[in-house]
């Protein structure tokens, strides 16, 4: 993933889509989305974001990662999602 770089201009988003065989019926839980983003050192930076339906993320408007403070323009990310909403 390339990060965000103020002084070339680069911006990176990541568009969030839960697939919840709910969401046709209209029931739609709260995800918790955790992102672990990865330097070229291995070193790592986790920041948290909630979706529900539809969510578009800027590392650097909404997340705080820069190729700045990540000191490195690209590196590897993963998602999970801990909260593992379920029905009841």
């Amino acid at each position: 993933m390339r990060y965000d770089d103020a002084t070339s201009g680069i911006q990176t988003f990541i568009s969030l889509v839960p697939l919840d065989v709910l969401a046709g019926l209209g029931i739609n839980f709260d995800n918790n989305v955790r992102f672990d983003f990865y330097n070229e050192n291995e070193e790592t930076t986790s920041a948290d974001t909630d979706v529900i339906c539809y969510k578009e993320v800027s590392l650097s408007k909404d997340l705080n990662i820069t190729a700045q403070n990540m000191q490195g323009v690209k590196g590897l990310v993963t998602v999970s999602n801990p909260s593992r909403s379920t029905c009841s």
